[in-house]
């Protein structure tokens, strides 16, 4: 079952993911994305072994080989159940009513395994890994939790609507929880990412500083280049 999604408050520490193994019939936007999570892997790789960032990219990653195992194989079900559903009264055999609970079943398993590695990445309501010194994730946590507030405010206006409000808000309700848990994962895995490769970067980001610098003139602090 969904659980009620809570909003943000506090900042916490710091967490990031595997890559799945990918067919060759892939389609290319689902192959970008794991090529990207691929190299942040091997990022994570060639920092030192007792790195925090380390851990937390290896963690994250292997959440997201999990999400990506429960994803193929309610695919494989819903196509299964779907095939079923599409056969023939004629042509269903003894088992037909077995097999389609079976497959239904299985699909309700792995979304319920999808749900809860879900919850895991979305821990600490999207602040397992907030930087409050770094405004960018500070930026994405308002934003996500004004996306929260709103969320809330629709589900409390459909369940004041007469007649339909007792139908319709509980579903509102457990749709709101879901798209808590994915925006409070997306916000933990963009601060993985970005506490991830800040470290990464920061020596190019002062050489090409310094080299801009050298070029032109500083103002408060601020390189201008000639």
């Amino acid at each position: 079952m969904v659980h009620n999604a809570d909003f943000a408050s506090a900042p916490n520490a710091s967490t990031p993911v595997f890559s799945p193994r990918v067919s060759p019939g892939t389609p290319s936007g689902k192959r970008d994305v794991l090529d990207s999570i691929e190299q942040l892997g091997a990022a994570g790789n060639a920092l030192p072994a007792g790195s925090p960032i380390r851990r937390d990219i290896n963690t994250v990653l292997g959440d997201i080989n999990i999400l990506n195992n429960y994803y193929t194989q309610m695919s494989q079900h819903a196509g299964n159940f779907r095939r079923l559903s599409q056969t023939p009264k004629s042509a269903r055999g003894q088992n037909f009513e077995q097999q389609s609970a079976d497959e239904a079943t299985a699909f309700h398993t792995n979304l319920l395994g999808f749900q809860n590695t879900l919850a895991q990445l979305g821990a600490d309501k999207g602040l397992a890994n907030y930087d409050k010194d770094d405004d960018l994730e500070t930026v994405l946590k308002d934003l996500v939790n004004s996306v929260k507030y709103l969320l809330s405010d629709i589900d409390d206006m459909v369940y004041d609507i007469p007649d339909v409000g007792p139908i319709l808000g509980p579903i509102v309700y457990q749709i709101k929880c879901l798209l808590d848990e994915v925006l409070d994962a997306v916000e933990n895995l963009t601060d993985a990412i970005i506490n991830a490769v800040k470290p990464l970067l920061q020596g190019v980001i002062g050489d090409a500083s310094r080299t801009a610098c050298n070029s032109g003139i500083q103002i408060a602090g601020l390189c201008l280049v000639l």
